[in-house]
């Protein structure tokens, strides 16, 4: 018989409502969520993640295009950032 071990974890709350709402739409318990996705996140390599990180970083790449006309994106350049993965953020998690 395999044994599990019990864990407790804390999450923030816009992460647990998104949890939530994943387990919903699959029909299936917060815990099988979170065990899924703690076997994906262990059965990657580090040098996968590695490589997953490279691919994000380069995803930002051209993302100031629509700053154009803006004369201020030197001095402001961090809210403006901010904004757009906020938004890319937002996207991804009414995909979940």
């Amino acid at each position: 018989m395999l044994t599990s071990h019990r864990l407790q974890i804390y999450l923030p709350p816009e992460d647990y409502e998104a949890l939530k709402k994943r387990a919903h739409s699959e029909d299936a318990s917060l815990a099988s969520v979170v065990r899924e996705a703690v076997h994906a996140y262990v059965a990657k390599s580090p040098e996968d993640r590695i490589r997953e990180g490279y691919a994000q970083i380069q995803g930002l790449i051209g993302i100031g295009r629509d700053m154009e006309g803006k004369s201020d994106v030197s001095t402001e350049h961090d809210d403006y950032l901010d904004e757009i993965t906020e938004e890319k953020r937002r996207k991804w998690r009414r995909k979940i």
